[in-house]
């Protein structure tokens, strides 16, 4: 039952896949080159320290300062970083604002320019 189930539910799907690139023909190589945003931000594979927790500045608190790298960053400038070393809660973070992140010392920031200037080449969206 689950296996006809599936085999339902996997036709369905190619079916409207194949109706929604018949539709959208450059669909496909438009997300091969997905834009990356236009303000400032740090390019995938960058080493940086994200500040934790994340309300630590409105409320008052001294933050921590993790290590992570860049892994992505959304259309919208938002950062994807897989931490150095993970907990309870898992090893990424989606969604990290600019404001949050910093080069490590070793790293050199393309924070101070728009990421498109950057390694435009180097991008990935995840949505």
């Amino acid at each position: 039952r689950l296996r006809n189930t599936t085999r339902r539910a996997l036709l369905s799907w190619r079916g409207s896949a194949d109706a929604f690139l018949a539709a959208a023909p450059g669909a496909v190589a438009e997300l091969r080159r997905p834009a990356p945003p236009q303000q400032g931000c740090f390019a995938p594979g960058t080493l940086v320290e994200v500040m934790w927790p994340p309300e630590a500045s409105a409320a008052g608190w001294t933050p921590f300062w993790l290590p992570a790298t860049v892994v992505s960053v959304h259309a919208d400038g938002r950062h994807v970083v897989r931490f150095e070393r993970g907990g309870s809660w898992g090893d990424t973070e989606r969604g990290v604002l600019l404001e949050r992140l910093r080069p490590l010392p070793s790293s050199a920031p393309c924070a101070a320019a728009p990421c498109a200037e950057e390694t435009p080449h180097a991008h990935a969206l995840t949505i």
